[in-house]
């Protein structure tokens, strides 16, 4: 008796043709912070060991703390060995990875760190190659979304060469009143197909739903 045979799922068509993203600089506000600690480096360092981070690309990590390059690389090395959902660490993509890990430090209220932020960027845009292609996430507790916004927007980093686009992380807004207005300011700096909003629980109810349906 042959074995049957399986017809290809054609919702599944595509899901894993993966495109190498353009160069680009990441900088990741609220840095040494958990979310990023535990999530937004590990993540990364999983797309190096797979080849999707492009040629040159580079994390800038910016927050309050007075780290060196070294301080932040070493720092990011244990919490990718510790929570990398691809176990053991590849210590060769690791290193790589590394070096392409710089740190600045930031007061979110000093529009000057900005411009030093923003002097770091062309620098390394510089020896990069990355053609002033630049990501702002915001690893940081929600208050701080409108000022950092304004200070990208005082400090001319919200425009330029290349695309300029900025991540927020949920929650975004208090309540309908307040989203809106968040939105609103956040749309007056970056244009909304630069603008990326991320909200973990959105599906949660649905997702942990789907086990009713099996």
């Amino acid at each position: 008796m042959s074995a049957a045979t399986v017809a290809p799922n054609p919702l599944a068509e595509g899901l894993h043709d993966y495109r190498v993203a353009e160069p680009a600089l990441m900088v990741i506000f609220g840095a040494t912070g958990d979310l990023s600690g535990r999530k937004l480096l590990p993540a990364l360092y999983n797309l190096a060991k797979q080849r999707l981070l492009p040629a040159g690309f580079a994390v800038v990590g910016a927050a309050i703390d007075d780290l060196t390059d070294d301080a932040f690389r070493k720092r990011a090395s244990e919490k990718i060995s510790e929570f990398s959902r691809t176990q053991p660490v590849d210590e060769a993509v690791l290193q790589s990875f590394l070096e392409g890990l710089f740190y600045i430090k930031v007061d979110f209220s000093k529009l000057e760190d900005f411009k030093a932020l923003g002097r770091k960027l062309d620098e390394l845009d510089h020896a990069r190659h990355v053609g002033g292609n630049r990501v702002f996430y915001c690893a940081t507790p929600p208050p701080t979304y409108e000022t950092i916004t304004e200070q990208l927007k005082a400090a001319g980093l919200n425009a330029g060469e290349g695309y300029h686009r900025i991540v927020i992380e949920k929650p975004f807004g208090n309540d309908l009143k307040s989203a809106r207005e968040l939105n609103r300011m956040v749309q007056q700096v970056f244009h909304e197909d630069s603008v990326f909003r991320i909200d973990h629980y959105l599906g949660k109810e649905t997702v942990q739903n789907i086990m009713a349906f099996r």
